[in-house]
């Protein structure tokens, strides 16, 4: 475009001003004034005057964003200091929050009547809120009635101006076997949770147990320590690579803070393992135990020495309960199988409101029946949405939600108990003297074997003897235990 002169200005060449401007010491403010036609003689055309000014303003508002753009990260760095370490504060306090109201729960379940009205009229922690927030059955209730007001105010009759009738018995044989189908897969879910549940439990058993051999096998007290921090820093750590919800920030830093179950160089080598990417953590503390219990045993202080054989089958039985959390974790129902479940759920429900507003029965407007049918259909999503949004909790129960495991209380009541049976310190044993005297004062158990006599030794041969005969008899075959005597032949 001939005859427009627009000089370009950085925000370091201070030496191009405008016309009135001043000089070299311009201040940066008047440089970002739009940029004008310099001489009378280059007046642009209208068009041309039109475009420049656009592009005028555009490079205004570049040069005001780029020289904000400084001040906005700094402060956008802040705030978001400010907001992680609220969260980090929110999450911290959420976990201890949801892990009570969990406890409460479970007491409540348990104690509470299931026709008691604390129960029914619960809100927190059952599906209601769900239920309440799902757009498929909103849409459900809003089609009910869209359907109904249609029909009302275009004198509808049963049969004759129905263009696209539904019968509300077939959508209800098809609601019957999508029920069966969707209580089978609740049934798959929960089998699911119990067995995350049961392998959560039979971690906290082997750790047990791993002690209570280590407490009578062991003479070093250290060691007991040292195995007594690897076993619950493994179990701490096993659920912070299992599941998003217990990070390293907001829960294992705070048990390290806390309870200091390593040192800083070893949390330090696993930090560098990535302790959320999985289970490669407990697996090295694992393999820290046993190297642990190897040195134990080359130096004698395990006693006898075969106890060590029972000290790793503990470890590596602990190590296979693990294994099998992150399995289950790795390996969800198949997608397919959710798909169908999800694509019957948002198919059914709005047919079933169709048909229950297009029904025959339900034609004659001046019945007001609209509240019953309302009634109808949130029952009717209460029961299959409640099923599947259980279902769906159940899948993942390490999360952070009021219906999932209690992993807080697992990882505290593990470590809690792992302290006591270090720590006990049984007393004196009773001598033989006092045994007897003890045994004396009990209740009578029956004679020794060594003090039976002659009738009783009788008596215990003719039982034994029968019970062999018994065992004889059951170990014969078949035909030859229930043959029959041949009758007598016909005709003799």
């Amino acid at each position: 475009m001939e005859g427009i002169c627009i000089p370009y200005v950085s925000s370091t060449d201070q030496t191009a001003v405008e016309p009135g401007g001043g000089g070299p010491d311009t201040e940066d403010h008047d440089l970002e004034r739009p940029l004008k036609l310099r001489s009378r003689e280059n007046q642009p055309s209208i068009g041309s005057a039109v475009l420049a000014h656009k592009f005028n303003r555009q490079l205004h508002r570049k040069t005001r964003l780029s020289k904000y753009t400084d001040v906005v990260r700094a402060r956008t760095s802040a705030f978001a200091r400010t907001v992680g370490e609220k969260s980090f504060i929110q999450d911290c306090e959420h976990l201890v929050r949801i892990e009570g109201e969990r406890r409460t729960l479970l007491k409540k379940a348990l104690i509470t009547p299931l026709t008691s009205t604390s129960v029914v009229l619960s809100w927190r922690g059952t599906v209601l809120p769900h239920i309440a927030r799902s757009t498929l059955f909103l849409f459900s209730i809003v089609l009910y009635w869209a359907l109904r007001l249609a029909l009302h105010f275009t004198e509808f009759k049963a049969g004759q101006e129905c263009q696209l009738p539904v019968s509300l018995s077939g959508v209800s044989t098809m609601g019957g076997f999508f029920s069966f189908f969707l209580v089978f897969f609740t049934r798959i879910m929960y089998g699911r949770f119990h067995n995350q549940y049961s392998e959560a439990m039979a971690c906290q058993g082997r750790i047990f147990d791993t002690l209570c051999i280590a407490r009578g096998c062991m003479d070093s007290r250290y060691a007991i320590l040292r195995l007594y921090r690897y076993l619950n820093a493994a179990h701490a750590l096993a659920y912070v690579g299992l599941s998003p919800a217990y990070g390293k920030e907001h829960f294992w830093d705070i048990i390290q803070e806390n309870k200091q179950l390593l040192t800083d160089e070893e949390n330090e080598r696993l930090i560098s393992l990535d302790l959320e990417g999985g289970g490669g953590a407990s697996r090295e503390i694992i393999s820290w135990i046993c190297i642990h219990l190897s040195a134990e045993c080359k130096a004698g202080r395990i006693n006898p020495s075969s106890n060590q054989g029972h000290l790793v089958e503990k470890v590596i039985a602990l190590r296979a309960s693990y294994a099998k959390l992150y399995d289950l974790a790795d390996q969800p129902l198949p997608f397919l199988y959710v798909h169908l479940i999800a694509l019957m759920t948002y198919v059914y429900l709005p047919l079933y409101s169709y048909a229950l507003a297009t029904d025959e029965s339900a034609a004659n407007t001046s019945k007001p029946h609209e509240f019953m049918g309302t009634l109808l259909i949130m029952f009717n999503g209460l029961f299959f949405i409640g099923l599947r949004i259980i279902a769906e909790r159940m899948q993942e129960p390490f999360g952070s939600e009021i219906e999932d495991l209690s992993v807080m209380h697992y990882i505290v009541d593990t470590e809690k108990g792992s302290g006591r049976i270090i720590g006990s310190m049984p007393p004196d044993f009773p001598s033989d003297e006092q045994e007897q005297e003890l045994e004396a004062n009990r209740e009578d158990l029956g004679p020794p074997y060594a003090h039976m006599t002659a009738s009783s030794t009788r008596q215990r041969s003719q039982y034994s003897d029968l019970m062999y005969r018994i065992a004889s008899e059951d170990e014969r075959p078949l035909s030859f235990k229930y043959k029959r005597s041949p009758g007598p032949r016909s005709g003799t």
